[in-house]
């Protein structure tokens, strides 16, 4: 159901319309749905490109870590590579700030004491899962 509007038009305008064979309805209805497509279309590319910038973000953000995680693995290697064979009954410590004074440390056993073999199994087998998830997501 259409209403009845009252339009005010340059008079140069009106004669265009009205010598044309397009109903002027068609013709205000097709200027009305181009728009929404142009600025649908404007919008779709907005969001891709917020979509580049954030992909763009995580990826370096990504290689950051893995940056991170190659010179963690070197170093590790050169301290393992030290104690071949016997790296495994290495007794691991780490020392925590007290909570109540930041300037005291506590020495305590780190979860990977003895555990060395375990824990490298398993960043590798994680870091191949996760590097195989990345190539699939390009």
């Amino acid at each position: 159901m259409r209403k009845e509007i009252t339009l005010e038009m340059d008079p140069e305008l009106l004669e265009k319309i009205e010598s044309s064979p397009f109903k002027m309805e068609d013709l205000f209805d097709l200027a009305c749905i181009l728009s929404i497509e142009t600025n649908s279309i404007i919008k779709l590319r907005e969001i891709h490109q917020k979509k580049l910038k954030m992909k763009s973000k995580i990826r370096q953000e990504q290689n950051e870590i893995y940056h991170d995680l190659e010179k963690a693995r070197k170093d590790k290697s050169l301290i393992l590579n030290k104690y071949k064979g016997f790296y495994h009954n290495m007794p691991l410590f780490e020392a925590v700030v007290d909570e109540n004074d930041p300037d005291l440390f506590i020495v305590e056993e780190s979860e990977y004491s003895y555990r060395i073999d375990h824990v490298n199994f398993l960043i590798d087998s994680c870091l191949s899962e996760i590097q195989f998830m990345d190539k699939f997501d390009e």
